[in-house]
């Protein structure tokens, strides 16, 4: 019977133990509950500390959702879930994940977008292009010194249309990880056929680059073209400079004549002070990712989006082709159109020339 009897007293002493600690877990849960953010820490995964979503949109994000400011706010307050979900809303945030430390610190780690390129399609509408080729909406308080792209279709749900964005986004990304082209590349003009050209922030010409292909390797072997030219003082002595076969570069000749010998050592100093004056502007008030891809910079909040006209093309009669980089005659290209593009069309007139951003 004492045996018995003892048993049961036991088992109520272990029931009525877990019970108390039960009560303290469930009482310090509470009692950490109630106590308030202390700080709030933002991180961004690609390294970019500011831009697009600065982190006092972030901050004004989380208190839309829990209705109060963050720092101070009892900790019971965030839903952590919630919280998340509705900075994901953002276009600009591929992923966003929070917690707190037990010092009270909550964490915001944000997976932001980076743009490469911006767009104006035929309609006028203007976007930025991400990496993913998801289309991102401009701001009002930021912008991103990107190489810009004109004749966009504005109907760009249809596989076609996807791979043109596809192969801009490529381009998009090796331009902007060349301070050279960045400072250069002005615009680039997707044509009906699906081919492009680009007009170079100096220089009276157009440069046929077709469809891009390695577009890494045809920069660096145009960049190559242009050193070159500006050694023998000839960087207006073409109208036209192809630069989609393989291998060679093409230029078609204006009827401008050929600077004395001793004038192109001041053509190369004034070509090589020009584009430093370009990278300075680039470079200027800005912010570089880790992958250096883009260069966010600030802008009024007034400021209208403008669009200048074109250079005009030099309308002088071509003299016949001739081959700066091989003394080739076959002109067999490497750089083929995608499966299913439409056939060659006689090239337009360039459009508009993006405006260089100045220095605030």
């Amino acid at each position: 019977m004492n045996k018995r009897l003892h048993i049961i007293l036991g088992r109520t002493l272990i029931t009525l133990l877990v019970t108390a600690g039960g009560l303290m877990l469930l009482s310090a849960v509470k009692t950490k509950d109630a106590k308030p953010c202390e700080k709030v820490e933002i991180s961004y995964r690609n390294g970019q500390t500011s831009g697009f979503l600065p982190e006092k949109d972030i901050l004004g994000l989380i208190s839309g959702t829990i209705e109060e400011q963050p720092v101070g706010a009892a900790l019971e307050k965030f839903d952590l879930k919630k919280i998340e979900f509705d900075l994901e809303k953002n276009p600009w945030v591929y992923d966003a994940q929070l917690y707190f430390d037990n010092r009270q610190t909550l964490h915001v780690l944000i997976d932001e977008a980076v743009p490469v390129a911006r767009i104006m399609d035929v309609k006028g509408n203007q976007f930025y292009l991400d990496r993913r080729a998801n289309e991102l909406p401009l701001s009002t308080s930021y912008r991103s010194d990107l190489p810009v792209f004109t004749g966009i279709p504005s109907k760009r749900n249809h596989e076609e249309a996807l791979k043109k964005l596809q192969r801009i986004v490529e381009l998009g990304e090796a331009i902007s990880r060349d301070s050279f082209w960045l400072a250069q590349a002005a615009q680039i003009d997707l044509q009906p056929n699906g081919t492009m050209e680009l007009v170079p922030a100096f220089g009276n010409h157009i440069v046929d680059i077709g469809y891009a292909s390695q577009p890494k390797i045809m920069l660096e072997r145009l960049k190559q073209f242009y050193v070159a030219m500006a050694e023998a003082g000839k960087l207006d002595a073409y109208t036209r400079v192809i630069a989609r076969f393989d291998k060679q570069i093409i230029g078609q000749r204006s009827n401008v004549n050929e600077p004395e010998k001793t004038e192109r050592k001041m053509a190369m100093e004034t070509y090589q002070k020009i584009v430093e004056q370009n990278k300075q502007v680039v470079n200027a008030n800005s912010v570089t990712t880790e992958n250096t891809a883009g260069r966010i910079m600030a802008e009024s909040s007034v400021e209208k989006e403008k669009v200048m006209p074109r250079k005009k093309e030099i309308v002088n009669e071509p003299r016949p082709v001739e081959n700066i980089e091989s003394q080739k005659t076959q002109d067999k290209s490497s750089d083929k159109p995608p499966e299913n593009s439409p056939e060659q069309t006689p090239q337009k007139k360039p459009k508009a020339i993006m405006p260089k951003l100045e220095k605030n």
